[in-house]
């Protein structure tokens, strides 16, 4: 047990111990705000006080956590210890709130304010307190975590605590199932029309040669990826767009027969999310619609859920997501960079900043998507794999959660995604050579 003095019990003090202490390191806290019934307590002190009390370790407050507003910030980036750290403090035991700092990253405190934003609306990774210091790349909550735990158990050999074991979860989304097969006439002839009058016949040579069943369907990769699911033991989760044909949703119906299989097929041996279309931004109550549609076809609960194009704009985002109940989101990453939008490798439960509280919904971070390795960044298959080794090897340093997001279009291992199934298939044994503590 770690007792926490503090002046003020605030909602986001509260948040930001639970967050190291319980979130990551397994350790359970407990708060005092008077001295007299803190100094008969066993164990642990923390004074999180600017007053100096012999016997505990003293962590000098940041304002931050006991303010209610929103407000610019600038925070100054130092080292310390080999870690970047802000919120500097002094007479403290170390030399800055790692508490308050841990916060302002996993609420997205930045994200709260205007700018830095693309042509969608979406937040972007260039324009981050992580990118511009350079720690985009590390689970830096998580290495703190650790850095504070190993400082505590030298100063009291009884502190237990853990550090959580490494884990990996895969993630697919789908976008658009299939490339040719199951869509239907006459979506079939009107793309193969325009095909024809853009005079792009090899790709009208491909569709035919789908349809007469010469080759397979280019996006069917299902049963690639549970292969080699279940050959190392993996249980994924799959997130399916069910909006009608758009500029930005290029879905299937989710009336049509073949789509409504594959999701029942799919929800037998991973666990199923919806994928809320682009079009959910703009017109809300779609989510709901959306959600009704693959409850339908799954007779079941959807508790799940990934931002199509990873649209968020919060808090109204997140919030739109609890209203329609769902539990866990795994939309917090960047579309146009590698790394740890939340500077964090473990869930962590959303912190709504404008209505200063801790909300039920659980934030599943990832650290690596397909598109962003090869259209955003660039990078050759080889670079790719460079890259998601030095991320995992990060989180397995710190015994952090682990999530990739790819789709089954990209598995089809030609054009401008050869090489990547190799990829995926290099990432997923690197995953498990960590898991098995090999």
């Amino acid at each position: 047990m770690i007792n926490i003095l503090t002046e003020k019990k605030s909602p986001r003090v509260d948040y930001a111990f639970r967050l190291v202490f319980e979130t990551i390191l397994k350790v359970p806290v407990a708060f005092y705000q008077t001295k007299e019934y803190f100094d008969m307590t066993d164990g642990i002190k923390i004074n999180y006080t600017p007053q100096y009390i012999e016997g505990t370790i003293a962590v000098t407050p940041h304002a931050l956590l006991f303010e209610n507003d929103i407000r610019a910030i600038e925070p100054r980036v130092s080292n310390w210890d080999s870690l970047p750290v802000f919120f500097q403090v002094e007479h403290s035991f170390i030399p800055f709130d790692v508490f308050a700092a841990s916060f302002y990253l996993a609420s997205r405190y930045e994200e709260y304010r205007p700018g830095n934003r693309d042509e969608h609306g979406r937040f972007t990774a260039e324009g981050s307190l992580a990118a511009k210091n350079n720690f985009l790349e590390m689970p830096l909550i998580n290495m703190w975590a650790q850095k504070v735990a190993g400082i505590i158990k030298s100063e009291y050999p009884e502190f237990n605590y853990s550090l959580p074991v490494f884990q990996y979860q895969p993630s697919i989304d789908i976008d658009n199932a299939y490339a040719y097969r199951n869509k239907g006439v006459v979506r079939n002839f009107l793309s193969a029309a325009r095909n024809l009058i853009n005079h792009r016949y090899s790709e009208e040579k491909k569709r035919l040669q789908v349809m007469f069943g010469i080759k397979p369907d280019p996006y069917d990769s299902y049963d690639f990826l549970f292969h080699l699911f279940e050959k190392n033991n993996l249980k994924p989760v799959f997130f399916f767009l069910l909006n009608k044909k758009g500029t930005h949703d290029r879905s299937l119906s989710w009336r049509n027969p073949f789509l409504r299989r594959l999701i029942r097929c799919v929800a037998e041996k991973a666990d199923v999310g919806i994928h809320p279309s682009f079009e959910t931004n703009k017109r809300p109550g779609k989510l709901s619609l959306e959600i009704v549609r693959l409850q339908s076809i799954l007779k079941g609960q959807v508790t799940k859920s990934r931002q199509h194009y990873l649209m968020m704009d919060l808090p109204e985002t997140y919030r739109r997501l609890l209203r329609n109940n769902i539990k866990a989101d795994y939309s917090m990453g960047y579309a146009n960079a590698p790394g740890f939008r939340a500077s964090i490798a473990t869930p962590f439960p959303f912190f709504d900043l404008e209505k200063n509280r801790t909300t039920k919904l659980t934030i599943y971070p990832f650290a690596v998507m397909d598109v962003s390795l090869n259209h955003y960044c660039g990078y050759a298959p080889d670079e790719a794999l460079q890259e998601i080794e030095k991320i995992m090897s990060e989180t397995n340093a710190c015994g952090g959660f682990f999530m990739s997001l790819w789709h089954n279009e990209s598995l089809h291992d030609t054009g401008k995604w050869k090489g990547w199934r190799h990829v995926y298939i290099k990432m997923t044994e690197l995953a498990v050579s960590f898991r098995n503590g090999d």
